[in-house]
């Protein structure tokens, strides 16, 4: 019952065996961990060097064990060692042992910004490991209609998944929306002919990340956005409209509605997940004619854009947990363009519900909640393994049509600000940094280009005070500076 308080924390133990068989020697000493929950974990033991045990021999040595929490695994959690000695007749002896592992929580930051002569407000999970020292990943996590940033914190608990897997959550708050489909206001996302209000939910988005990197160290190639019911739809909603900020995108029980299916702004290929019940009370798993497309169908639109295969590999995920009264598939299209992943997870029995999350007591009538999979765990895992893909060659998907050198942001700043600049086409690109007086600070990019998207990050730690000028140039000759000012 030894705890460990943080990922990769080391433990001793001292073994003792006594051979009592006066005829068999023991060859080997081995050990096995099993989790009470099934989340993979990796760990080592590094053993005593017992060598042979003969019969009736006592030896006793140090042995460390070390605990390596993987990636997407919520804690506190139990781990089951089994410490098992195996001698030359395969006698098998064992015995066990449980380490209790556990991480200290991070902060919940209440943030908030101006945004359209409105005050706009989210909660950002900080783990506490995370010190600065690095940029880590950033995750979006979007609320239902009718529940806020806070429910949606607590009912997902991806916090615990972000402690392990280092990155931080923002969970955006929704103002006031009226349902186009269902009826009724509540607190919801402004997607056209779902939900209406004066709220411009895109630009929230768009100023909630730039809000983010001004004060934490952010791995741009790694913002990614996710949420449930509601959440969901203006998740897919973000990633068609922003599609060059954010990496990929996971729904969780809701689908693309009519209008974001039949205008997508994407403006390249983009890994898509969606988890859906066939037992959704609110979004049939048939879809809604004349509002939302079917999940299936909307996995084959977002197919279709990444140029994906026609072909595709279902699986069936192993039925752990036989009394959610579900059981779950996974459908894999094949070949997606620039690697991209198009994923759909189908929940026999599934309701309106998060895998994996403890079922809300007084909203049974959501359905059931599958915990033969981890949502978190899903999500994490698959934006790690996508990340924002710039610099395209192909230019249907970027779309870019001149040079352009943009505004930084933040500006004022201190001391880091975000510069972006487009290229039409293969060229070499050179990014300068000067004084007021036009002394050369320093170059932050010089190399060669494919078309596309680009950022870079200015860090002004070392400078005063003062105005300053970035300038792009071009091996094709284009030229174009913008003033900017570090203020300490």
């Amino acid at each position: 019952n030894d705890t460990f308080p943080s990922p990769g924390d080391r433990i001793s133990y001292e073994l003792f065996l006594r051979n009592d068989d006066k005829t068999d020697t023991v060859k080997t000493l081995s050990i096995e961990a099993t989790c009470l929950q099934p989340y993979a974990k990796r760990f080592g033991f590094r053993s005593p060097k017992f060598d042979f045990l003969a019969p009736g021999e006592v030896k006793k040595g140090d042995a460390t064990l070390r605990i390596e929490i993987a990636d997407s695994c919520p804690t506190p959690i139990d781990l089951d060692f089994v410490l098992q000695v195996i001698s030359e007749t395969d006698t098998f002896w064992t015995d066990t042992f449980t380490v209790h592992v556990d991480i200290e929580p991070g902060e919940v930051v209440e943030r908030s910004f101006m945004q359209d002569d409105s005050l706009r407000s989210y909660l950002l999970y900080v783990p506490a490991t995370y010190d600065g020292s690095e940029p880590w990943p950033l995750v979006l996590n979007y609320h239902g209609f009718g529940v806020d940033a806070g429910f949606q914190m607590n009912y997902t608990e991806m916090n615990s998944t972000a402690d392990t897997a280092h990155f931080l959550v923002a969970y955006p708050q929704g103002l006031i929306v009226e349902d186009l489909v269902f009826g009724g206001f509540g607190p919801g996302w402004n997607i056209p002919e779902s939900y209406n209000s004066a709220n411009d939910d895109i630009a929230f988005t768009n100023g909630l990340i730039d809000d983010v990197i001004k004060d934490y160290k952010i791995d741009l190639s790694h913002v990614h956005v996710t949420g449930w019911s509601n959440g969901g739809e203006m998740s897919f909603y973000v990633a068609s409209e922003l599609s060059d900020r954010v990496a990929s995108v996971a729904s969780v029980s809701n689908a693309l509605n009519y209008f974001v299916a039949e205008s997508l702004n994407v403006t390249r290929p983009i890994s898509t997940l969606l988890i859906h019940g066939t037992e959704d009370p609110f979004f049939p798993f048939e879809g809604t004619p004349g509002h939302f497309l079917s999940p299936q169908a909307t996995m084959t639109l977002w197919a279709e854009h990444n140029s994906c295969n026609t072909d595709s590999i279902v699986t069936a995920i192993p039925d752990i947990n036989p009394d959610d009264n579900t059981f779950v598939y996974m459908k894999k299209y094949l070949g997606c363009e620039r690697n991209t992943e198009t994923i759909f997870y189908t929940i026999n029995g599934g309701g309106h519900t998060w895998p994996g999350s403890t079922p809300i007591p007084g909203l049974e009538w959501l359905g059931n909640t599958n915990q033969d999979i981890d949502a978190n765990s899903v999500i994490w895992n698959f934006f790690k393994r996508n990340p924002l893909i710039v610099g395209l060659e192909d230019e249907n998907y970027s779309r870019v049509r001149t040079f352009q050198l943009e505004p930084n942001y933040p500006n004022p700043f201190n001391p880091e600000t975000i510069i972006r600049y487009q290229l039409p086409e293969p060229a070499n690109a050179k990014i300068t940094i000067f004084d007021i007086n036009g002394r050369h600070i320093k170059t932050l990019v010089n190399k060669q280009h494919t078309a596309g998207h680009y950022q870079v990050t200015f860090d002004a730690s070392n400078l005063p005070s003062g105005i300053y000028f970035y300038e792009l140039k071009t091996s094709s000759g284009f030229s174009q500076t913008k003033k900017m000012v570090v203020l300490k």
